[in-house]
């Protein structure tokens, strides 16, 4: 029988978890930990590695479609970064664990990009969501090259692509990683080019 826990959000004994293991290259033993309240709707996700891991900083440049199948894994921790967006992803509270490729990130950035099109009320505004949407789109085709950064004070966050190589893993210094946010509420400004950040 499985056993449940108090939810966090609405604070029933309702809480289901569960623990999966994964086979992932690259990585020591790792799960994916999942934790569900179906009264609430309360729902978080993370990876636990087995090893204790370094913080890192992994970075993939994308120079066409084919290499948009590289497959992204960010642990709650992880924080995204496409420079040539402009956009950040930080985690926060909210923070979830995922596994996908780079057009899989880049569909989530177009998808909270629309949304908030649909919300600006000037014009300047609207003509800088134009821009925006219009480049994460070309982004997502492979029409322009941008570069896929993952900062991750615990080591669980990962690019994997076809050629290894090409991906570049360092070793975060003290400086960089007390830059790093953990938290926060989620901000999205995607209609800002010089910088957008979403914190979950």
């Amino acid at each position: 029988m499985e056993e449940k826990s108090e939810c966090p959000t609405c604070g029933r004994n309702t809480l289901e978890s569960s623990l999966t293991s994964l086979n992932i290259p690259y990585f020591s033993e790792i799960y994916l930990v999942k934790f569900h309240c179906p009264l609430c709707g309360y729902r978080i996700s993370d990876f636990l590695n087995t090893r204790y891991g370094v913080p890192i900083r992994c970075t993939y440049e994308v120079k066409n479609e084919k290499e948009l199948t590289a497959r992204v894994i960010r642990a709650a921790t992880g924080t995204i970064k496409i420079p040539e967006l402009g956009t950040t992803i930080e985690p926060g509270p909210a923070s979830q664990a995922f596994i996908t490729n780079i057009e899989g990130v880049i569909i989530k950035i177009l998808d909270i990009a629309e949304t908030a099109s649909k919300w600006v009320e000037s014009e300047e505004e609207k003509k800088n969501c134009e821009t925006a949407i219009e480049k994460i789109k070309k982004a997502k085709s492979g029409e322009i090259p941008f570069t896929l950064i993952i900062e991750d004070p615990f080591g669980n966050s990962m690019i994997i692509a076809k050629d290894q190589s090409k991906v570049s893993i360092k070793e975060l210094t003290e400086e960089e990683l007390q830059n790093l946010r953990t938290g926060g509420l989620m901000v999205f400004t995607p209609c800002n080019t010089d910088k957008n950040v979403e914190k979950e």
